[in-house]
């Protein structure tokens, strides 16, 4: 039962996050660009912070740094249609509990942005 209160009260984060911060997340239009890290998660546990290896309390130093900033967070996990793998939602508690804008990613490549629709209600 509180696997299943926790994954409802994930969704809804993600669902206002996902509302709130598209806008903030992608400033590109001749605005004062904020600054951007990129976080990946592999499947098998492994982070990448801006395209390198990084531990949890580097990860947790550069979302800090980021909050002082008004930065923004684009995250993406391996196998982003399947449940989380507890590193993976780990890593993702961390950002939601930093209250940044998040842009999540289909890939690492950062290329393809995941809307609303790609959420299965």
């Amino acid at each position: 039962m509180y696997k299943w209160i926790g994954t409802v009260a994930l969704g809804l984060a993600v669902g206002s996050l996902l509302a709130c911060s598209t806008r903030l997340a992608t400033q590109d239009s001749g605005q004062q660009t904020r600054p951007r890290a990129t976080i990946a998660v592999a499947r098998d546990g492994g982070v990448s912070l801006n395209g390198k290896p990084a531990t949890i309390a580097a990860l947790r130093a550069e979302l800090e740094r980021l909050k002082e900033k008004q930065g923004v967070v684009w995250y993406a996990r391996d196998d982003a249609q399947q449940d989380p793998t507890p590193v993976q939602m780990d890593v993702f508690k961390l950002i939601v509990t930093a209250r940044l804008p998040i842009a999540m990613f289909k890939d690492r490549t950062f290329s393809t942005r995941l809307g609303a629709a790609d959420f299965p209600k």
